[in-house]
């Protein structure tokens, strides 16, 4: 069994149908078919460099297209979630209780910027939260998961000179 969160914030079980095949292995099998193809229609052997050449294109390939999972942590009552960019650079940090959403969540941009910090209560968006985009900051007051308030603000440039 497998317990993931939803977009919502609520904590999901699916049960685990069979093991997926080896996603490596199988892309490995289909680009060695490939090329014998290549070697046969052609009638040419293919040199070794060329043949290094797509292997490392290929490893690339498949390094890039996976996923980093989200790491959890036992801290008292609470559970810490920190969840990644495909890069390996921290996406958003949190923390759960009795599998909801709770205190103080942060989200990252690719770069480690904060693009935004705020507060649940029992899985609900609560009390103040702020985003930042660009040179723009906005804040947003939250009860019970609705919208109080907005108040935006763009950063000023001009200094004050005597």
């Amino acid at each position: 069994m497998i317990t993931i969160i939803n977009k919502n914030g609520k904590f999901r079980t699916y049960k685990k149908l069979k093991t997926p095949p080896n996603v490596n292995l199988m892309l490995t099998k289909c680009f060695f078919i490939v090329i014998n193809s290549i070697c046969l229609i052609n009638q040419k052997l293919i040199t070794m460099k060329f043949f290094l050449t797509l292997m490392v294109i290929f490893s690339f390939s498949v390094i890039q297209a996976q996923e980093i999972e989200p790491t959890y942590e036992v801290d008292g009552d609470k559970v810490k979630a920190t969840y990644y960019f495909n890069d390996g650079s921290v996406h958003k940090q949190g923390f759960f209780k009795n599998k909801k959403l709770t205190g103080m969540w942060t989200e990252f941009d690719k770069k480690g910027n904060k693009v935004a910090t705020g507060f649940y209560k029992d899985g609900k968006k609560s009390g103040t939260w702020f985003q930042w985009n660009n040179n723009k900051l906005r804040q947003i007051n939250y009860k019970n998961n609705v919208v109080t308030s907005v108040n935006s603000w763009k950063e000023e440039t001009s200094l004050a000179t005597n």
